[in-house]
């Protein structure tokens, strides 16, 4: 490899078989997003039997629900003004890098078009279909390593974005050597690898603060639910 790095353009691939493959339908994130929601119901019950002497008593269940209420949708407004900033970083910084940096190489996937999908056909023949990202192979000098490229808001959850980080993060003063040393134009390979890593320092803060905003959703559920239902919980 004598050069900072390669593009390879993301492909659809679709085929048919009559063996059946295993479909990943749930995600690590979804299992945090449930977590969440259980601890932060568990921990609203707790604080509603510690304030609430008569649960009978309907004007202070929902007084102290109204409380919740108000705190979780402080945090959901606080988030959602990060969240749109951060997605705002990422997509003014995949514009830079497909029209400025690397202005012959493109490739964007398309929202609708799942990681894998399959469908059953009226002869019971199975077809699959598998979407990979395109992906940069940057040589760090001793190897290469292979980074896929998230261009949309989905592949914040179905791609390995912290290995990705963290393999970035541990790699780029490796990188950086390597391009300074060997090659006379350093600047565009330092800049793509600067702006793909500050999109992935994007994808953390968008996933960190889109779990607050769940946080602060599961207290207005949790809020509702015991407002209205606490007094009909035997305890």
């Amino acid at each position: 490899m004598d050069k900072a790095f390669t593009f390879t353009e993301g492909e659809v691939t679709k085929y048919s078989t009559t063996q059946k493959k295993r479909i990943k339908h749930i995600y690590f994130y979804q299992i945090i997003y449930c977590a969440s929601f259980i601890i932060c119901f568990f921990i609203s019950f707790i604080i509603f039997k510690i304030c609430i002497e008569n649960k009978n008593k309907l004007q202070d269940t929902i007084a102290l629900g109204s409380i919740f209420a108000t705190f979780g949708s402080s945090i959901v407004a606080i988030f959602s003004i990060t969240l749109n900033n951060i997605y705002d970083r990422f997509c003014k910084n995949l514009n830079i890098l497909f029209s400025e940096l690397i202005p012959n190489n493109s490739w964007y996937r398309w929202p609708f078009i799942k990681r894998m999908s399959h469908s059953k056909l009226f002869n019971n023949e199975l077809t699959y279909q598998i979407l990979n990202n395109a992906k940069l192979e940057f040589n760090v000098g001793s190897h290469p390593i292979n980074i896929i490229l998230p261009t949309v808001r989905e592949d914040f959850y179905d791609l390995p974005n912290w290995k990705n980080y963290y393999t970035m993060l541990t790699e780029a003063k490796n990188y950086e050597s390597y391009v300074l040393n060997n090659l006379s134009n350093s600047a565009t390979s330092l800049m793509v690898w600067d702006c793909i890593l500050d999109n992935y320092k994007s994808i953390a803060i968008y996933k960190l603060a889109k779990l607050m905003i769940v946080i602060g959703e599961s207290f207005i559920i949790s809020s509702i639910v015991l407002a209205f239902f606490y007094s009909k919980i035997p305890f």
